[in-house]
């Protein structure tokens, strides 16, 4: 890999675990969590899309516990959001502009792994799409929240990582850079996000009727009556 894309790769990658390390900080904050609490959503978050994709690839140890550095980043993040949770919650837009950077980042870094373990197009996008989105969904869920993928009202989440794994899979197979193929995903992710929050997109409800009764026995004396 070349020294220059190396540091882009390490660049984008440090970028994305502050901003997943401050969301899920946050999360843990807004549901006053202990310091364990704040410090076990940062890591989850940051890491736990990586921890699948490296496990998927057959990376053993995972990524991020060869790298020291990564660590320190989500401590000292960590604590800075202690310190300035006060300012932070009084901006709450900034949550979402670091959770949609580290969607952009994840996805774009993701599918480049898939690609140069030697996946198909389907598993470019698959290890693209859950780098990105599998630390989020813990976070919700150790939150005692539906995943943020799977609700309504906050913009095309799931969405915008599938076009923009989609997009930087067939960008990897031209002749483009591959620096500037990863920067355009991540523009593209980020672009698609914030223009859904911003008009309100989202795919469109699955209609289910409700049902007349819920207790089927009490419906079928009604009916024998």
């Amino acid at each position: 890999m070349h020294s220059y894309f190396e540091l882009i790769y390490s660049l984008m990658g440090a970028i994305g675990v502050v901003s997943f390390a401050i969301s899920g900080a946050m999360t843990a904050l807004k549901k006053k969590m202990d310091l364990f609490g704040v410090l076990l959503l940062a890591f989850v978050t940051s890491f736990g899309g990586g921890l699948l994709r490296d496990l998927i690839i057959g990376r053993i140890p995972p990524s991020f516990l060869e790298n020291t550095f990564y660590l320190l980043i989500v401590l000292s993040v960590t604590t800075l959001s202690t310190v300035f949770v006060s300012y932070i919650l009084k901006h709450m837009n900034i949550i979402t502009i670091f959770d949609t950077i580290g969607l952009g980042i994840f996805t774009a870094l993701g599918t480049y792994e898939g690609f140069t373990a030697g996946f198909n197009f389907a598993g470019c996008i698959l290890t693209g799409f859950l780098t990105a989105t599998a630390g989020g969904m813990l976070r919700d869920i150790f939150a005692a929240e539906i995943p943020a993928i799977l609700r309504r009202g906050i913009g095309l989440y799931a969405t915008a990582a599938i076009l923009g794994a989609t997009f930087l899979t067939w960008m990897l197979r031209t002749d483009l850079a591959n620096d500037w193929a990863i920067m355009l995903c991540v523009c593209l992710v980020a672009s698609i996000r914030f223009i859904s929050i911003k008009f309100n997109l989202d795919l469109p409800e699955v209609p289910y009727p409700a049902a007349p009764s819920a207790d089927p026995f009490k419906q079928s004396k009604e009916k024998s009556v």
